[in-house]
């Protein structure tokens, strides 16, 4: 399973049983992704990941790892105590203009129905001590891609100011809201590199291997409308979707394999 040299980090957004979209996971079907990651793969955490990628240490075992987007506190009080139970770790990459704030984001206003509630400060140092990571996914989850210069520097910097601030801990990585290839520029990649982070991640699919950018770590996206097996077929490339992409000539070889996109 996946094969020598290449890791898969599975992005998730909120773990809850009240909404139905492509960002929900239920309590029931994460637990049941979880127990795939378990059996079938070595789940590590994201500093473990980044550590083996800086001192180029050959990837080995079926590494994985778990990532949550945005600012959602059932990813607290849900998918933690699912993950502790199954020993595993995940890192959240949390916008920092929605903490402790009602704040909705803009793709709820379409998705979502139900005003779901976003970390507050102490949430987050709650999530340390349960032993996840955190990191940034901007202020206002802004699209990068689309932003002027100086909003673009002040999103990638000013997150990683306010979360550092919140956790008293350095904030290491950075992940861009939507998280596909045209959400992002070089200009972007040169922010967050100033800012002081050390890796940056996208959302357009593809597994990490020891030739990977640090700041275009690719990750798949997952949510409750995908089943255990289904959840297998795309971190295995397998999937209906991977295979038309393959047949089509847009997969360039293992490094850049593309599976399902998230949506955000």
């Amino acid at each position: 399973i996946l094969g020598p040299g290449r890791a898969c980090i599975v992005l998730y957004h909120r773990v809850n049983d009240l909404n139905e979209d492509a960002l929900t996971t239920s309590l029931a079907r994460f637990a049941e992704h979880m127990l795939v990651l378990q059996r079938y793969y070595s789940v590590i955490s994201t500093s473990a990941l980044i550590e083996n990628l800086q001192s180029g240490k050959w990837l080995s075992g079926h590494p994985a790892a778990i990532h949550f987007d945005d600012c959602y506190k059932d990813v607290l009080t849900h998918a933690a105590p699912i993950l502790a139970e199954a020993k595993l770790s995940a890192c959240c990459f949390v916008s920092s203009g929605y903490i402790g704030t009602d704040r909705v984001f803009p793709h709820d206003l379409e998705l979502s129905p139900f005003q779901n509630e976003n970390f507050t400060a102490s949430d987050l140092r709650d999530l340390l001590r349960r032993g996840l990571e955190i990191g940034s996914h901007s202020v206002n989850h802004a699209d990068l891609g689309q932003s002027g210069e100086e909003e673009m520097e002040w999103e990638v910097v000013e997150s990683k100011k306010s979360i550092e601030t919140l956790i008293n801990k350095p904030v290491q990585w950075f992940s861009y809201p939507f998280g596909r290839r045209h959400n992002t520029c070089p200009g972007v990649t040169e922010h967050v590199k100033k800012a002081g982070y050390t890796a940056m991640f996208s959302a357009y699919g593809g597994y990490v291997t020891n030739q990977s950018d640090f700041f275009d770590l690719p990750r798949i996206g997952a949510s409750g409308q995908f089943r255990a097996i289904d959840l297998l077929m795309e971190i295995e490339g397998l999937s209906l979707g991977a295979i038309v992409r393959r047949a089509k000539g847009l997969l360039a070889g293992p490094a850049n394999r593309q599976f399902y996109t998230a949506p955000h």
